[in-house]
């Protein structure tokens, strides 16, 4: 929880991987009224869905209220059409908006044929593409997304489930039902310029629209088909894989909702991850593409000692900024690996390593060591001496004991040990470590000195 593994390229060094802290976060700006609900950026200019706002945001963290919107629970949509047409299609609220690059004017789209109930916009090749609620696909006028024609219109034919979502992954669009996927492309037909590419037809569909997100060149959502099975897939090559675990797809199966689950992706050192967040469930995990590992991302309630799912719901790169928009208010964050908390908020870290156990011989613990990041504490205020907890279970991992703390030591204190002695025996032992300072972690290595018993 809150750590992903990173694997060490030096050849040598005395471990192959190290578990590092997640990104802090601290806030940039409130736009005041929330969730934030979409996050934009392209050449250089960056816009927000928040509350009936939609906004422009500037380098300087302010922002200016560019038009007001309908106001839903679900995500919002945002494309461009770049330098051929100067202009953002937006829809929220299932209706349909569009902001004029080039004089700064947002209006709601007039044209009586712009589709009723829009859920989420693309762009490709020139044209607005929109998906509705009711699973139809529909296309704008070239280069304008103010023009709307009603033959423009495509409906299923080849499956017979309803599309959820949209989402281009140039030069294809990829059109997702409930139980399965179709895959089309600007055929340059006259009459309706896209159609599906044909000997190809993705027998997986999306069991949450929101929760696609591109990166890397692919696709990742949360699946859904006629077996009934609810697993993170991604498809590179037409064919979807799937990438979550056996344990992911275990607890996925056990939230009691999941239709409000949303995706989103960013690429930080080197890494590729994609972030899928249960907010009923109050549960986030993540999916690091480079390292083909997944981890758990939390913000820590205190008050009844749980975590509660990851503060962000959406994000854009901008301004030299990974920014996330707030799940809950209208707070836009700053991400980065040199912030240590979560906007104040305890970024409280936790691993829990495999079972200690040797066909149930009784095992004595002599003394625990662990391998960690150390002097790093801080020059005042929590954090000066960081505390590593330690606690355990005997019965297999269902009932944990007390806390056990030791330091990492304060600020350039690089000898420093973590060492716990006289642990006592068992004869199936889960440890846990935790930590909530807000410092950086890094986690390398446990080395547990044992004496077998009887049996």
């Amino acid at each position: 929880m809150n750590l992903y593994p990173d694997v060490i390229q030096t050849p040598g060094e005395k471990a192959q991987a190290v578990l590092m802290n997640v990104p802090g976060l601290e806030t940039w700006q409130d736009l005041g009224v929330g969730p934030v609900r979409d996050l934009f950026q392209q050449d250089g200019r960056a816009f927000a869905i928040a509350g009936t706002t939609f906004y422009e945001l500037f380098s300087d963290a302010s922002n200016l209220n560019r038009g007001t919107v309908v106001v839903d629970n679900e995500p919002g949509s945002i494309c461009s059409n770049g330098r051929g047409g100067l202009q953002l299609l937006i829809a929220t609220g299932r209706k349909g908006y569009t902001f004029n690059l080039a004089t700064n004017t947002f209006a709601q789209i007039a044209d009586v044929d712009f589709p009723a109930n829009a859920r989420a916009v693309a762009y490709l090749d020139g044209f607005g593409l929109v998906i509705t609620t009711g699973g139809q696909f529909f296309i704008s006028a070239l280069n304008n997304f103010t023009s709307w024609a009603a033959a423009d219109v495509a409906s299923r034919s080849r499956g017979s489930d309803l599309w959820e979502m949209l989402v281009v992954q140039p030069p294809l669009v990829w059109l997702f039902g409930n139980l399965t996927t179709e895959i089309w492309y600007n055929n340059g037909n006259a009459t309706f310029p896209f159609g599906p590419v044909q000997g190809v037809f993705v027998d997986e569909g999306i069991a949450v629209p929101y929760s696609v997100a591109s990166i890397g060149g692919t696709l990742i959502w949360l699946s859904a088909n006629r077996a009934g099975h609810r697993q993170v897939v991604a498809a590179p090559n037409y064919t979807p894989t799937v990438l979550s675990t056996p344990a992911v797809a275990k607890a996925i199966q056990g939230y009691g909702t999941i239709s409000d689950a949303v995706g989103f992706s960013y690429e930080e050192a080197g890494h590729l991850f994609y972030v899928l967040t249960f907010p009923t469930a109050k549960a986030t995990w993540v999916y690091d593409i480079t390292t083909k590992q997944w981890h758990e991302r939390g913000a820590w309630n205190a008050n009844d000692g749980t975590y509660e799912a990851h503060p962000g719901r959406c994000h854009c790169l901008a301004f030299g900024h990974h920014l996330l928009g707030s799940r809950t208010d209208g707070k836009i964050y700053r991400q980065s690996l040199s912030l240590h908390s979560f906007a104040g908020a305890t970024r409280r870290w936790l691993r829990r390593p495999p079972h200690v156990a040797d066909e149930l011989v009784e095992l004595f613990h002599n003394e625990l060591t662990l391998d960690m990041e150390v002097g790093v504490g801080l020059t005042s205020g929590q954090g000066q001496m960081p505390q590593v907890q330690l606690r355990w279970s005997d019965d297999g991992g269902r009932t944990y004991g007390n806390e056990h703390s030791e330091t990492s030591g304060p600020q350039g204190a690089y000898k420093t040990r973590v060492v716990w002695d006289r642990l006592g025996a068992a004869r199936d032992r889960v440890y846990e470590f935790s930590g909530s300072d807000p410092v950086s972690t890094v986690l390398i290595d446990a080395h547990l000195d044992i004496r077998k018993g009887r049996h």
